[in-house]
């Protein structure tokens, strides 16, 4: 369920940030990141290794 930990990441930083600007600019980075290196891939069942 990389979704439910997705989403204690961002509240856990919206707790910590005042501004709505400053959220919005962090979540654009978090997604900018993720299409160069796949960070919700690490999350899946179905790519993660199996040991």
């Amino acid at each position: 369920m990389f979704l439910w930990q997705e989403l204690r990441f961002f509240s856990f930083l919206s707790s910590f940030l005042r501004s709505g600007s400053q959220a919005m600019t962090l979540a654009a980075d978090y997604h900018r990141l993720n299409l160069f290196f796949d960070i919700e891939s690490l999350f899946r069942y179905e790519n993660s290794p199996v040991y």
